[in-house]
Parts: C-alpha cells; structure tokens; sequence
C-alpha cells in the first residue's frame, strides 16, 4: 500500500502507543463500526496459557506468567513472548482482509524485527496515541508503588535485583522516553490525548484521522518537490 493509497483508505488501521494510552477503548469503539478489530495480545495470552497449561484465557494470568525482571526467568518469558509477538504481528499484518480492520497492538510492537514493523507500515496506517505529561505522570507514579508486568525488552539493570520504588520510577521513566521515540519514528501520524478528548466515538476519530493525515501528506508532498 502506498502513501497515496494510504491517504484514500482509512480502512486498515493499527493503534500504537504506551499501555493505558487507550487502544484498547478505541478498539470496542471501532468493532462497534462493523470494523474487524483483531488483537494481538489476546493471541500471545491464549498461545502461552495453552503452553503452560492454563485454563484461564484473560490478559491478566499472562502478566502472572511473565512476572517483572528482578525475578529469576524474566529474561527468558520475556524473549518468548517478543517471539511470539514478532511471528503473530508479521502474520497479522500479511493477511489483508477485505473488512475494515483495526490492528489493536502491544506497547511492545516497537521491539519487532524491521521486517514486520515493514509489513505493518506497509499494510496500515499507523497512529499513535501519544500520552499527555499528565498521563505519563499518572502511569509512573502508579506503577512505581504498584509494579505490573511489561516488557523492559532488555532495559532494566541487571543489578537491580530488588529494586526500590525510586529505582523503578527512575527505570520507567527511561524506558517510556525511549518508546516514544520509536513509536514517533513507526507512526504514520500522531494523535495527542489532547486531541482526542474531543473524539466520541469512531466517526469522530476517524475524522480527525483522515484530517490529520490529509494535513502531514500535503506537507511532505511540498517537501519533496522543494
């Protein structure tokens, strides 16, 4: 799909951004448009919950699995779980339905191979939904005194065995600065949370999409024929 094809079709979307930042609201908001809305951490959970024997099929039981990366094995359930990111994102992104579609991502798609993260440039419009420093402030200061599992993909000292909750307020903050600038650098277009407080419901998001992208394409056109 090319970029003028792109700046057509607002029927393949994928929502990037930081955990909280609301991909998956905006999902329930899309599927209720008659858009596929297909999710990829739904399938990492039900892949390794069959693996380990689990009769739970909830997001959260995999969050018990993975555990945080001071605990002994972190780093081996974490590279599982990229792999099966990486193999289920390249799959999903390849596989080009007719319906409208709307690609619910992880935080961590950004630590895909180049290859995948191509094929889902390639095949959708990518949009990130930037967090506000208000949210950011929020994320951090709840996770540091309430810890829940995400993916450092190899960011959090290793000598940090028992972490204070200074030391992990300290780490996430890293760690959400470095995302940023990968899911600026993926993105197609960016959405602040500012934005999208204006947004009820799908129509009027896809509005704002296809405004914003309309404003970025026009812009780099320029910029190519200077």
């Amino acid at each position: 799909m090319s970029i003028g094809s792109k700046k057509e079709n607002f029927s393949k979307l994928c929502l990037i951004g930081m955990s909280g930042v609301g991909k998956s609201f905006w999902a329930e908001k899309f599927h209720a448009k008659d858009y596929q809305v297909v999710s990829c951490d739904q399938l990492i959970c039900e892949h390794i919950l069959q693996k380990i024997d689990s009769n739970e099929k909830i997001i959260s039981c995999l969050g018990t699995w993975l555990g945080f990366p001071w605990q002994a094995g972190f780093n081996q359930r974490e590279a599982i779980y990229l792999d099966l990111e990486n193999e289920y994102m390249f799959d999903l992104s390849s596989k080009i339905s007719e319906l409208p579609t709307l690609l619910d991502s992880t935080g961590s798609l950004i630590y895909c191979s180049s290859k995948t993260l191509h094929q889902v440039k390639s095949n959708f419009l990518v949009i990130y939904l930037k967090l506000s420093s208000e949210q950011t402030e929020k994320i951090i200061s709840s996770y540091s005194s309430n810890p829940r599992p995400i993916l450092w993909n190899n960011h959090f000292p290793k000598e940090l065995d028992t972490p204070t909750a200074l030391e992990i307020k300290q780490q996430l903050k890293l760690l959400i600065n470095e995302r940023e600038t990968r899911y600026q650098d993926l993105a197609d277009l960016t959405i602040l949370n500012e934005e999208l407080q204006f947004c009820q419901n799908a129509e009027d998001l896809l509005l704002l999409i296809k405004k914003k992208y309309g404003q970025e394409y026009t812009t780099s056109a320029i910029h190519q024929t200077d």
